[in-house]
């Protein structure tokens, strides 16, 4: 254990002043409020007492007190005073687990209720920091630093790059616990077994990689293990070769995060630790149902689970963006009216105050801007954000594919929904992906592709626009009848007027195709009965 990890587990005086300093009981601002606070609970101690608790020097004895950080006076406070300090400023018992640095960064952060509500909860119980066994009831991971096992000092560079560039990306993701770079450090030169790692970080899962290099090929091997079962969740090995050992690191994290980030979804959602799912909880339960049966019409189910979050904790920004995200897809997909944009709207923009930087409600704001009708450039920018925030996010990346193939960079957007595919090709969110990529292919003229593409999504669909784009390529191709015969099936699931069909034709869709093509094919609408 370094030097700077000798703070974690104990109550000291830097987390004291981050207490007070935070706010976080606005009657206690300083030291001479909380010796008040802690005479009116019945716990008797002088103002000398608490300052004696930040000298260097024992006041009893005169003798020196050791500091528990190399760069900072942190000392520690007797253990007998922690439950009242910690009850006077509503910090559960499991935060103490944290070092000094990390502290002052939660306590400054805006309070997780729903988290803040579990961790009482298991302490009413009497359960203890070691009994609790998770640091959260969130999703917790911790990246192991990767091993050379081949030994090659050439590669040492890749193998401490790959795990740092995991971590930074797994740490953009708000709903995700991940261990810190500095706290995983300390145990780069030990040889603890990965069970008693885990048990020290007290994360739900590990993740492990090897790397070994022969001549100009290199195979990285990385298992994602379940710490409370010891089992192996995901394991995957990506073979590589050439000599831009950059250009292989950004590639191997990006795909290793795209593979992860849905497994880490599902096991929490199937992992409820609790009868009553928490806020946070719903919402990636509701997200993930959102994309997984995508396209639907209207996503009722998903946005139901959003709405129970913000009745759970009405601050909590992902599920107002989840809400907004849910209106947006029934209003695009046809399965909600537009009388709903008002409210998802309101929902945006509390999602936007809380949590700016967020790449899900960055998403969020996007299809809001793009429903509103906005220029094409304003969610453009928005989803430019998101995906470099998240660039592993295959929902974020199809999605910037699709604006950018509609905006007059169709080349460029292709690639991009192909590269989405690419990084992560098992991804449940497939029907979701593909129905931007087969968007993308008609921009490019390749609508045998969009085609073939388009019918791996629409077996899960009910939407009309599934419909509307197959027939749009049929007919580019020269088969009327088979344009006809898919317009007969959007008919069948949607009921919008021509003019609407109409509009986004040819105003927002497919900028490259030849206007008079667009006209002919918006023709055949009249004759198939759609006013």
């Amino acid at each position: 254990m370094t030097e700077l990890d000798q703070t974690t587990g104990v109550l000291t005086t830097q987390k004291l002043q981050s207490m007070l300093e935070s706010g976080r009981n606005p009657a206690i601002s300083d030291r001479r409020g909380l010796a008040t606070s802690f005479n009116e609970a019945g716990e008797k101690i002088s103002l000398h007492g608490i300052e004696a608790w930040f000298k260097h020097t024992d006041s009893n004895y005169r003798t020196p007190k050791d500091s528990l950080h190399p760069d900072l006076k942190s000392y520690a406070i007797p253990r007998r005073r922690w439950r009242v300090i910690l009850d006077l400023f509503q910090i559960p018992m499991l935060k103490i687990g944290l070092p000094d640095d990390e502290f002052k960064e939660w306590c400054f952060s805006k309070p997780d209720k729903a988290a803040l509500r579990h961790e009482r909860l298991l302490e009413s119980r009497g359960e203890s920091i070691g009994e609790s066994r998770l640091i959260t009831d969130r999703p917790s991971i911790a990246v192991l630093p990767f091993v050379n096992t081949g030994g090659d000092v050439r590669i040492d560079s890749l193998v401490d790059g790959l795990a740092e560039d995991i971590i930074q990306q797994l740490a953009r993701m708000p709903e995700m616990y991940v261990i810190p770079r500095s706290t995983i450090q300390g145990y780069r030169e030990q040889t603890l077994t990965s069970e008693r790692v885990a048990e020290e970080l007290r994360v739900r899962y590990m993740l492990e990689g090897r790397v070994r290099r022969s001549g100009e090929a290199l195979r990285i091997v990385v298992e994602m293990i379940d710490t409370l079962s010891g089992s192996i969740v995901w394991s995957q090995h990506f073979d590589e070769a050439g000599a831009d050992i950059f250009k292989i690191q950004d590639n191997i994290s990006l795909q290793i995060c795209a593979y992860i980030e849905p497994i880490l979804r599902l096991h929490s959602i199937r992992g409820y630790r609790n009868s009553e799912p928490k806020a946070w909880q719903l919402w990636q339960h509701g997200w993930h149902d959102m994309y997984i049966s995508s396209p639907l019409a209207a996503p009722f189910d998903s946005i139901a689970m959003f709405q129970k979050s913000v009745t759970d904790d009405p601050e909590y920004a992902l599920a107002h963006v989840g809400i907004a995200t849910g209106l947006a897809v029934g209003m695009l997909w046809g399965g909600i009216g537009p009388e709903a944009l008002p409210e998802a709207k309101h929902h945006a923009e509390i999602a936007f105050k809380l949590l700016p930087e967020s790449p899900a409600v960055l998403f969020g704001v996007a299809m809001i801007t793009f429903l509103a009708p906005a220029p094409m450039t304003v969610p453009l920018e928005y989803l430019e954000h998101a995906v470099k925030l998240e660039p592993s996010n295959v929902v974020y990346q199809s999605s910037l594919g699709y604006l950018e193939a509609m905006t007059g960079s169709a080349e460029k957007g292709l690639d991009r929904c192909r590269f989405a595919i690419d990084i992560s090709p098992k991804d449940a969110k497939e029907p979701f992906i593909c129905y931007m990529l087969s968007n993308a292919m008609i921009s490019n003229g390749h609508y045998k592709d969009a085609i073939s593409t388009m019918a791996r999504s629409r077996m899960f669909s009910t939407v009309d626009w599934v419909w509307v784009m197959t027939g749009f390529a049929h007919f580019m191709l020269g088969d009327e009848q088979s344009a006809k015969e898919s317009l007969r099936e959007a008919i069948k699931v949607g009921k919008r007027s021509f003019s609407f069909y109409s509009y986004s034709i040819k105003q927002r869709l497919w900028p490259q195709v030849n206007e008079a093509d667009k006209d002919s094919y918006l023709a055949l609408f009249p004759q198939m009965g759609i006013n």
